[in-house]
């Protein structure tokens, strides 16, 4: 099914995602337009919207290029960033479009990712002044719980750790960063890694524990998982394709994985060689 893009959205899409009910599809875009789909149906309605996909919100909430649009975990708000100043949370009267979403300002620098946390009540936002803030919802409100200091270059990727008491930033200085909750209002940061060239565009954690995957502009993923016997030493394996001749019959296969010990602790340490 091809979502075509209401005639007042002019620019290309950068981001997309699913309510977790599977009833609502957002997307953002580079001229700053936030677009929410409604499903109403596996069939063209009278209006003729594919297999009754129906556009409920076209609204520019961002000034610039939209980074990030992702739902809560519970499925009751959306989560947008952008190249401005500021995150928007919309609720779901903000969502009926009866008011609009809640700023979180980021003084005058742009935010280049945001993630939720599991239990969709935090926030994790990274920006373009090299800092990791981390907000709170309380009631209808939202405030600043800690700020994460440590990068020299803008946060470009950020994900929460499904046990809820770490997550991790990655940026254009080439690091990956993990940080650890000591209190609500303190994170430490508990690794330094190094092993990506350029800035990194990506970081997950693994659903089901410590594991970390990162990737980067060097068109590189490294798996990083703690030393079991020492948790501030994290070993890595670089993933990268094979070279592949192409031609008929030929399969595309897996390089043997780059082992190498990936040492970092709280204030530096040695990565991919």
């Amino acid at each position: 099914v091809n979502l075509p893009l209401p005639a007042s959205v002019s620019g290309g899409v950068t981001s997309v995602g699913w309510s977790p009910d599977g009833n609502y599809i957002v997307s953002g875009n580079v001229d700053a337009m936030v677009c929410l789909w409604k499903h109403r149906g596996d069939r063209h309605d009278a209006a003729g919207h594919a297999d009754g996909w129906v556009p409920v919100i076209v609204r520019k909430v961002h000034v610039g290029r939209v980074t990030t649009v992702a739902w809560s975990p519970d499925g009751k708000e959306l989560l947008s960033a952008g190249e401005d100043p500021a995150a928007c949370v919309w609720t779901q009267t903000a969502l009926d479009g009866k008011e609009t979403p809640v700023t979180l300002p980021h003084s005058d620098t742009a935010v280049e990712a945001a993630c939720w946390a599991p239990e969709s009540q935090r926030i994790l936002t990274g920006s373009h002044d090299h800092l990791g803030r981390i907000w709170q919802a309380s009631g209808d409100m939202w405030h600043l719980l800690a700020d994460l200091r440590g990068h020299t270059a803008k946060i470009t990727a950020v994900d929460w750790a499904s046990s809820g008491d770490r997550v991790v930033t990655g940026g254009g200085d080439r690091t990956i960063r993990v940080w650890r909750a000591i209190s609500s209002s303190r994170w430490d940061l508990m690794a330094r890694l190094e092993g990506h060239t350029t800035v990194v565009s990506s970081v997950a954690w693994w659903p089901l524990g410590d594991w970390l995957a990162s990737g980067s502009c060097d068109a590189r993923t490294i798996v990083w998982q703690p030393n079991r016997s020492h948790p501030n030493q994290w070993e890595a394996t670089s993933l990268s394709l094979a070279a592949v001749t192409r031609r008929p019959g030929t399969r595309v296969g897996i390089a043997s994985p780059q082992r190498v010990r990936g040492h970092t602790g709280r204030g530096g340490g040695r990565g991919l060689r």
